[in-house]
């Protein structure tokens, strides 16, 4: 059933009663809308009472837009709902005369189409050393602006301390009174001690990372420790021990005489094998001897002795010579034993003594 809505008052005493005729008519026509559903893109309508249509952008699937694309506006020079392409929006946005972005020094990116962006690139810098006039490019966090600062005024951020000096006592090596010093143990600079068990050794603790001190007893606790508790110098050695650092020598006279035999066996060092201890046999070394070839000595006229093994000697014996049966000849040789460098020579007679003391 349709709903008058008076369009115009009336007057006059008749008024009232017209417009309740009025209202009894339009109940009796009736309309041809029975509900008003929202589509794609829009949210509300409804069957009976007011219904409303609003714009729910929350219904649309989302889409990559071209420029052909079309766009609803409302033209307000006549308030009038239109379409338009989405290049004739994109037209209406400045145009700027910016053709091409390159990132200078130190930046990275740029570019001539599409969006492009620049970054800071320190690689693009080459290295300097700092003056304290120098700028630094900061973000002022008081109205987030870039802006440029001295390098001084930075170093002056950083607490300053009381220290004026650093001298390298007993034992250090370095220190000094400006810029940047270094301490370093230095070991001449200490003297000579014997260390005693409850002295003290600074390390560094691996645990922590840290520097303590800790006893020389500790340390030397560390030391594999063996099952040896004595060491006992036996025949032909002298020396050990049951505490302390020990040593043993060789001792030959704790050794008793013998007779040596071709069997018997010495110690060497075996210089083909670093010197290590070895033992050989009496005859390999006798061997080692030079070789002669002499096999016999046989004692001549006026000798005596000789042989053809072992040690032989040979002595005069002038109890082998035969008599001489006439006077000795003035050329005749003496065999005489020359008393200043003890050897045996020979002299004419004419040179002997005329005579004898």
């Amino acid at each position: 059933m349709g709903t008058y809505t008076p369009t115009h008052r009336f007057t006059g005493p008749n008024a009232r009663s017209i417009e309740y005729e009025l209202r009894k008519i339009a109940q009796l026509v009736p309309g041809d809308i029975t509900a008003i559903t929202a589509g794609t893109g829009l949210s509300g309508g409804g069957s009976s009472g007011d219904v409303t249509l609003a714009l729910d952008l929350n219904e649309l699937s989302t889409a990559t837009v071209a420029t052909g694309d079309y766009v609803a506006i409302e033209d307000i020079t006549d308030n009038s709902s239109k379409k338009v392409t989405a290049q004739s929006i994109a037209d209406l946005a400045p145009q700027g005369d910016i053709t091409g972005v390159t990132a200078g020094n130190g930046l990275s990116g740029g570019g001539t189409t599409g969006t492009v962006s620049l970054a800071l690139d320190v690689n693009e810098l080459s290295v300097a050393t700092v003056a304290t006039g120098d700028y630094v490019a900061i973000e002022d966090i008081t109205d987030n602006s870039s802006k440029k600062v001295t390098a001084q005024s930075i170093a002056d951020l950083a607490p300053q301390g009381d220290i004026t000096g650093v001298t390298a006592g007993n034992g250090l090596s370095g220190g000094g009174t400006t810029g940047t010093v270094t301490l370093t143990l230095d070991l001449s600079e200490l003297s000579t001690a014997t260390v005693a068990t409850g002295d003290y050794v600074a390390i560094q603790d691996v645990t922590d990372d840290s520097s303590k001190k800790v006893t020389a007893q500790s340390i030397a606790d560390l030391a594999p420790q063996g099952d040896i508790t004595g060491v006992t110098a036996g025949l032909g050695l002298s020396g050990g021990g049951t505490t302390g650092a020990v040593s043993l020598a060789f001792a030959p006279s704790e050794l008793s005489s013998a007779t040596v035999t071709t069997a018997d066996k010495i110690v060497i060092a075996d210089t083909d094998d670093s010197d290590n201890p070895k033992y050989a046999t009496v005859s390999s070394v006798v061997a080692l001897a030079p070789q002669g070839d002499i096999t016999a000595v046989t004692a001549g006229v006026g000798l005596s002795g000789g042989g053809a093994s072992g040690d032989v000697t040979l002595t005069l014996d002038v109890s082998e010579l035969s008599a001489l049966g006439a006077e000795a000849a003035l050329t005749d040789y003496v065999v005489i034993q020359d008393v200043t460098d003890d050897s045996s020579k020979k002299v004419l007679v004419h040179n002997l003594p005329a005579t004898w003391g």
